[in-house]
């Protein structure tokens, strides 16, 4: 994987780091929006060139960076590879993020539709930040609640609409069927 940074780090922008790199090229949240933009009539290559250049590196990064923070201490449970087991600690896992965060809304700024990609953006810290793995460790509820604190009026509400979701989907459940 160092190998392949090695290889393509000079296509991305120098700030990025090596882990932030390898999570961005998991994310498929950014072809997902390119399959989308293709089925509009008259869909300009400049269009396809924003979007790219906006969702990857850092709105990808973003996306897997917030699962793997939520998954923390079930991958290091299992052995398994986590790219924020990478930072130094808290702090440095924090000021990574809301960097992230900070450059993929800046590049969402420069799409026709940036009110939507915000969303996108928002509607990612307040899904994987409301799960509830994160109240279940302590370092990474800091570092959520730092980010939710930091984060837009949008990501707050996405936040707080999830948590509650996710608290009453006892209550959201069909009733059961009861087959005589």
């Amino acid at each position: 994987m160092l190998n392949w940074w090695q290889t393509n780090k000079s296509t991305v922008p120098p700030t990025l780091k090596w882990n932030e790199f390898a999570a961005a090229s998991g994310s498929t949240i950014g072809i997902f929006h390119l399959f989308q933009v293709a089925s509009l009539e008259n869909t300009s290559g400049e269009r396809i060139y924003r979007i790219a250049n906006s969702y990857f590196p850092w709105i990808c990064s973003l996306h897997i960076l917030l699962d793997y923070l939520i998954d923390l201490e079930e991958d290091e449970l299992g052995g398994d590879l986590n790219f924020i087991a990478y930072y130094s600690g808290q702090e440095e896992t924090f000021n990574r993020l809301k960097f992230i965060v900070d450059q993929a809304k800046e590049g969402a700024s420069l799409l026709p539709d940036q009110k939507f990609h915000n969303m996108i953006i928002d509607g990612l810290l307040g899904l994987y930040l409301s799960d509830g793995k994160v109240g279940r460790q302590p370092m990474v509820k800091q570092i959520a609640g730092k980010l939710i604190r930091s984060s837009s009026l949008y990501a707050r509400f996405f936040f707080l609409n999830s948590r509650g979701y996710r608290g009453s989907k006892a209550v959201l459940q069909p009733p059961r069927m009861v087959h005589k």
